[in-house]
């Protein structure tokens, strides 16, 4: 029994520990955050990484000065956390600040960020996020947006394979879930009204409803309805689209398309019927 006890108590605290570190990665996902590289000619493991912070928007007042980054590298048995005072960097915004950190990286060497307007890290402390320094791209100031708007252009000008490319692009490195998710609608469309690859689209569509399944956005809405049609008539997954039709009912009862999804749950009436006659013949 204590065993028992000793045994569901780790259990607890792992799942406690990831979910705050899964709540932080979270609230530090954000656009306050972003890095810029140059690389040593010499050696190309030993190069400057600059970490820029916007405090604007953060949960630090915009008049603090300094702010504090903690950088520590998850090298086995060895703690190396180096905390510095941030440069202000008006040149880049009123908010910004900055730092500049040499190091001689290792490909197996991760880098923990975190930041705090107290240089002890005792309190008010925003990380941490784990930074791969060769794989720093999702970190780079990019214009996510002005991506999609790229992509839209290009999808109406028919350039599909250049448009998907650039909603990939946002799909593997962007922090904004909505535009993410907006991005594989964008490519689900695509398969389907340009292509007619119904499973390819049927992929994307999953994949955003199985990312978030309590979501109630208007992209997930979208998506929730695109894939039931697509079940029913294009795939015959006759018993699946009655079911996600009826999803779609209770989570948007006065929505616009109750109309469509109910004329579509008419014309599936009969396969529901013979559905229910086979499953009560195989019992």
């Amino acid at each position: 029994m204590k065993l028992l006890m000793m045994k569901n108590k780790k259990i607890f605290l792992k799942y406690f520990l990831s979910i705050i570190f899964l709540n932080l990665l979270v609230a530090f996902s954000c656009n306050n955050f972003y890095i810029e590289e140059s690389i040593s000619s010499n050696d190309l493991d030993s190069y400057t990484i600059e970490f820029y912070f916007d405090v604007k928007d953060s949960q630090f007042p915009t008049n603090v000065f300094p702010l504090y980054i903690k950088i520590e590298q998850s090298i086995p048995f060895s703690s190396s956390a180096e905390v510095y005072a941030m440069n202000y960097a008006y040149w880049e915004c009123p908010t910004c600040f900055k730092i500049s950190y040499d190091g001689l990286f290792d490909k197996d060497n991760q880098l923990l960020i975190s930041f705090s307007d107290n240089q002890s890290f005792e309190d008010n402390v925003l990380g941490v996020i784990t930074v791969d320094p060769y794989n720093l791209t999702p970190f780079y100031k990019i214009d996510y947006q002005l991506l999609y708007s790229e992509s839209l252009d290009l999808i109406k000008k028919k350039v599909y394979d250049k448009s998907i490319a650039k909603l990939n692009f946002i799909i593997e490195n962007s922090f904004d879930t909505e535009l993410i998710a907006s991005s594989k609608y964008l490519i689900s469309e695509i398969y389907l009204n340009d292509f007619n690859n119904y499973d390819m689209s049927v992929l994307y569509l999953e994949d955003i409803l199985n990312s978030c399944p309590q979501c109630v956005s208007e992209i997930f809405k979208k998506s929730l309805f695109s894939l039931s049609y697509i079940y029913a008539n294009y795939l015959d997954y006759y018993s699946d689209a009655i079911k996600l039709y009826n999803d779609f009912i209770v989570l948007y009862p006065n929505d616009e398309l109750i109309s469509s999804v109910k004329y579509e749950l008419e014309l599936l009436s009969p396969y529901e019927k013979k559905i229910d006659e086979l499953i009560q013949t195989s019992k």
